[in-house]
């Protein structure tokens, strides 16, 4: 299956998808970090 060739603003749409995903990950294990370090 081909995908459609990207334009500049799904690329942006992308890239600021990705870095909403790290940040969540991120806190999500400060989170479990602070809990299990208690």
């Amino acid at each position: 299956m081909a995908f459609p060739p990207l334009t500049h603003r799904d690329m942006g749409n992308v890239l600021k998808a990705s870095v909403t995903l790290k940040t969540m990950e991120v806190r999500v294990l400060a989170a479990s970090h602070r809990t299990f370090s208690k």
